[in-house]
């Protein structure tokens, strides 16, 4: 199956467009180490109010982690002050666990999942899966490591969903969710799949696309027939959710 419907369940992520959840540059290696000087290409204000809002922290709770008082933070966050560099450098680890501890609890929660679940990127290659993607597929990417398979010849539907769905904006913010039926074919025997996919978040800004899956067989020959044709998605955009919820 196309890494859109190798499904990944279990994990209830909120995103909105616009949110990152940290930056690349300090969510890498190099950066963790801490630079001896200032690093004037950091945002400090923005990186600082990110962190302190996802880590669901008070400006006061963040101010006594770092040992500083919380007027200090206030400034840092209104950029009227930059972090001294003895700051800036504990800043860097703290935003570095966080990043290393939301990715790696995200892929394990796919891993680990007793659903049928994937995780793949805006390549379509695979990320993670579950060991039902693993048992029905035999798909099983190498930690760290991003598999690439023939999604055409794996679920000829799903692909054409999946260029639809990346062309309406599923990994740009604009979609909350794409659902179809569609049909599969894991060990040339052709299987009926109900699909949803969700945009996920990792801790770097990039979009990836969760995808839960449900497998049967085909009650007959004539739904695997109307099953080959182009399925109409059910598309519900982020401002239709955000309305909602407002």
């Amino acid at each position: 199956m196309t890494a859109p419907f190798l499904t990944f369940a279990c994990i209830h992520i909120v995103i909105s467009r616009g949110l990152w959840l940290g930056s690349r540059r300090l969510s890498s290696p190099q950066n963790r180490a801490g630079n001896q000087g200032d690093d004037r290409m950091i945002d400090w204000a923005r990186e600082i109010r990110r962190h302190r809002e996802v880590a669901g922290l008070l400006q006061s709770e963040l101010a006594q982690a770092l040992d500083v008082t919380q007027a200090t933070i206030s400034r840092w966050e209104s950029g009227q002050q930059r972090p001294d560099l003895p700051s800036q450098q504990r800043l860097r680890r703290m935003i570095w666990s966080s990043v290393l501890t939301s990715d790696a609890l995200l892929l394990n929660a796919v891993t680990q999942s007793p659903a049928t679940s994937s995780l793949c990127d805006r390549q379509g290659r695979l990320l993670a899966a579950s060991r039902g993607i693993v048992a029905f597929f035999g798909f099983c990417p190498t930690p760290g490591k991003r598999l690439s398979f023939d999604m055409e010849r794996v679920s000829p539907s799903g692909y054409r969903m999946f260029q639809t769905a990346r062309e309406a904006g599923l990994f740009d913010g604009e979609i909350a969710s794409f659902a179809f039926r569609g049909l599969v074919i894991p060990h040339n025997r052709p299987m009926v799949c109900d699909e949803i996919w969700y945009p996920v978040q990792l801790n770097d800004g990039e979009v990836l696309m969760r995808a839960d899956v449900s497998l049967r067989e085909a009650e007959s020959d004539r739904e695997l027939r109307a099953l080959s044709s182009i399925p109409t998605p059910a598309i519900v955009a982020m401002d239709d959710l955000e309305a909602s919820l407002s």
